[in-house]
């Protein structure tokens, strides 16, 4: 199974375990297992509930990625996920991506990265994020990047109002 691959399949793991026979749903938990990984589905007394599941696979090219990932709901309706795909190469080297996202009734954050590393050691990578208030409508959207000539990390960000006017961070 190629790296691409493995994310929606585990998203698909979590939504059969979503979708579960509403008996066993009503017990609170729902588990599975396999060979290269598994799934865990709760839900509890009040609305709220969870969906995980985490992978493993040697690919043929001497390989190796795992993945994994979560999507909850709180009982009042705030949403998150997150998602990473982790590769260690034959020879040495690693490459990683991941996101994260979560909407609630204060506002909605979004954010994802990668890193990759060489079998060398050279490192590079980046990270984007974006954040708003529901309540005001200001925003932040950030990134940080890795230099993989000088190591060297920087990070830029800039806050919004909400009518899209760029203006100084609170700190």
């Amino acid at each position: 199974m190629k790296r691409k691959q493995l994310i929606p399949g585990l998203l698909a793991l979590g939504i059969c375990a979503l979708a579960a026979d509403a008996a066993l749903a009503e017990q609170g938990v729902l588990r599975t297992r396999g060979a290269n990984g598994g799934a865990v589905a709760a839900r509890g007394p009040n609305g709220g509930a969870i969906v995980s599941g985490r992978g493993v696979q040697q690919n043929s090219d001497g390989s190796v990625t795992g993945a994994s990932g979560t999507v909850l709901r709180t009982p009042q309706g705030s949403v998150a996920g997150r998602a990473s795909t982790t590769t260690r190469g034959a020879d040495g080297s690693l490459t990683h991506s991941g996101g994260f996202a979560a909407s609630g009734q204060k506002g909605n954050v979004q954010s994802s990265g990668s890193l990759a590393v060489d079998a060398d050691g050279t490192a590079s990578g980046a990270r984007s994020t974006t954040a708003t208030s529901a309540t005001t409508g200001t925003s932040y959207q950030g990134s940080t990047t890795v230099d993989p000539v000088t190591g060297t990390v920087t990070h830029t960000g800039t806050c919004y109002t909400d009518s899209g006017e760029a203006v100084a961070c609170a700190k």
